[in-house]
């Protein structure tokens, strides 16, 4: 798996979800890296490619 491209777009998320004009504020990058978490948790559970 890609780490580079992966860290690149988690930095690129968390900044998006930084600026003033997004109105769901820092709590949704938080929301956002729990789902990505639980995928990868399911997914090992259940046989899924990741």
């Amino acid at each position: 798996m890609r780490t580079d491209i992966i860290d690149y777009l988690k930095n690129e998320m968390y900044l998006k979800c930084q600026k003033p004009e997004n109105k769901f504020g820092i709590g949704c990058y938080y929301h956002i890296e729990a789902v990505a978490k639980n995928a990868e948790l399911l997914a090992d559970k259940y046989g899924a490619e990741l």
